[in-house]
């Protein structure tokens, strides 16, 4: 007997673990799997158990409020996640289109690893705009969505924190960053808070971020540590979508 379950309850919980900059969709939890849900709850639950209170210098009700909330969110996911087939998604907004899957049988694409695909490859033409390397070959057939969502989770979970970036440079102190957190409204981002409060200026902000980005793991490294591409395919791949950029750039 399905049990039906409200999508966008699923969709505030995805976000509560992986972030209000993951674009979250009836596909993001179909290809969701345990491991990354795990490795992205372990994350979420060390940086908001009330045992680092003291070290945040945080209030513990105020990280015992935001661990539950992480706690609810695993729990629910992972419900989910167990036996989807038990659930009936009631969407309380249009759904997002989604990508023409292939038939379920792939042959191995040329520079890939020998290995089987993890759910349905993108049918389709590339979209004429500026991609991300992950969009980029995810569009180009060489992954599915599954594993570029896997990627994604895998890079976040290993890039700096832009409240640490901050401290580390003197721009915050550790008890500035903490107000910025416990001020921070639900689905903002650091950054967006600290210009907000005036704790950061844009400038700051922005040399921040793209210190971030520069620290951050590349995420074609994940492809090549997963067996999933060869590292002369991600190194072509990245040449190409290169020129692709530079030719949509000007538009």
């Amino acid at each position: 007997m399905e049990t039906e379950v409200c999508a966008s309850d699923l969709y505030k919980a995805c976000h509560v673990l992986f972030g209000s900059e993951i674009d979250v969709s009836a596909d993001f939890l179909r290809y969701l799997q345990m491991p990354g849900l795990k490795a992205v709850y372990r994350q979420k639950a060390l940086e908001t158990h009330p045992d680092r209170a003291i070290a945040l210098e945080r209030s513990t009700g105020d990280l015992e409020e935001q661990f539950k909330a992480v706690n609810a969110a695993y729990q629910e996911l992972s419900q989910y996640l167990e036996n989807p087939l038990r659930f009936k998604l009631i969407e309380d907004a249009p759904p997002k289109p989604r990508p023409r899957p292939r038939a379920q049988t792939q042959t191995k694409r040329k520079g890939t690893h020998p290995q089987e695909f993890r759910g349905p490859l993108f049918k389709g033409s590339v979209p004429k705009r500026e991609l991300l390397f992950g969009q980029y070959i995810y569009y180009y057939g060489h992954i599915s969505y599954r594993q570029l969502i896997d990627a994604i989770v895998w890079q976040k979970i290993q890039r700096p924190l832009v409240g640490t970036l901050a401290m580390r440079w003197g721009w915050l102190t550790e008890a500035e960053v903490r107000e910025v957190l416990k001020d921070r409204h639900r689905g903002e981002k650091f950054g967006e808070t600290a210009l907000r409060r005036g704790d950061l200026m844009p400038d700051e902000v922005r040399v921040l971020l793209r210190r971030q980005r520069l620290l951050q793991p590349k995420i074609g490294k994940y492809f090549v540590e997963k067996k999933i591409l060869s590292a002369i395919l991600v190194e072509r791949m990245a040449e190409e979508l290169r020129r692709h950029n530079r030719k949509y750039r000007s538009r």
